[in-house]
């Protein structure tokens, strides 16, 4: 998704900054969207290890260690196919 590709670079995103690259509209209750989203991606992600972190009052990141992994698992995914 775009949000998880925005989030492997390894920078910090408030919820409107993925907000407008999720393509959300500006409506309030859309907030509530991103963070749906992000409870999505977690648990996807915590399978394999992945954590994306809140950090209150700035926004979400994953940290590099972690983009590495998310990197390695891609690898193998396309290897299988």
């Amino acid at each position: 998704t775009v949000l998880l590709s925005s989030l492997m670079s390894g920078r910090m995103f408030s919820k409107d900054q993925l907000q407008d690259l999720s393509g959300e509209a500006t409506k309030a209750s859309c907030k509530n969207n991103i963070a749906v989203m992000m409870v999505r991606l977690r648990s996807k992600l915590a399978r394999d290890g992945v954590t994306i972190e809140t950090v209150w009052g700035s926004g979400y990141v994953i940290r590099k260690p972690m983009v590495a992994r998310i990197r390695q698992l891609c690898s193998l995914a396309a290897q299988a196919a």
